[in-house]
């Protein structure tokens, strides 16, 4: 099994807003539409293909969460636990 460490942070993001999407009862694509990200960008930095940008982050996390990034952040914190990344 590979080191939980040097998994990308980006990877936990993405997992965070995979679990919030499911969570809300949302689509991925519902969820590209009410940030505002063309859906296109949406799915390329959710299969990690592209970065986020702090920007396009805090538009999904407005989305998704009620404190928005920072609910983002801790949901992408509790996903590295998960896996025995350290946080």
């Amino acid at each position: 099994m590979s080191d939980p460490d040097q998994i990308p942070c980006k990877e936990f993001f993405n997992l965070a807003i995979r679990v919030a999407v499911l969570r809300e009862g949302l689509t991925l694509t519902d969820t590209a539409v009410r940030a505002g990200i063309p859906r296109t960008t949406f799915y390329d930095r959710l299969h990690g293909l592209k970065a986020w940008s702090i920007e396009q982050l805090c538009k999904i996390a407005d989305v998704l969460f009620d404190n928005g990034f920072d609910d983002l952040a801790e949901a992408a914190k509790e996903e590295a636990r998960r896996v025995g990344a350290s946080v």
